[in-house]
């Protein structure tokens, strides 16, 4: 969701990133852009997960500067840059015994 123009724009939202074997990490971002030609700058806090990732928790900075096309009918393209870290910590199944 977010709303913005050539001079200013503002985005929230949601992603999931799907492995192959189907786990799941689930984030959250916000990102601004102020200026006509600025990149967007932004926040990423990951929110969620299934599988083995269960137990990651991370966060991240990133920017997104728009890519010129060759075709004005072309879809918007974006360029990205992230650097953050996250930390996955081993859940180990408890047993009872008697």
């Amino acid at each position: 969701m977010g709303s913005g123009n050539k001079a200013a724009a503002h985005n929230t939202g949601c992603r999931v990133y799907v492995a192959p074997d189907g786990d799941q990490i689930f984030s959250m971002f916000d990102v601004a852009r102020s200026g006509e030609g600025q990149p967007g700058r932004g926040t990423k806090e990951y929110t969620g997960r299934t599988g083995k990732y269960v137990g990651l928790t991370g966060h991240a900075e990133y920017t997104a500067s728009g890519l010129k096309t060759l075709d004005k009918n072309a879809p918007d393209m974006f360029e990205g840059h992230v650097q953050g870290s996250y930390k996955l910590q081993s859940l180990m199944a408890k047993s009872v015994t008697q």
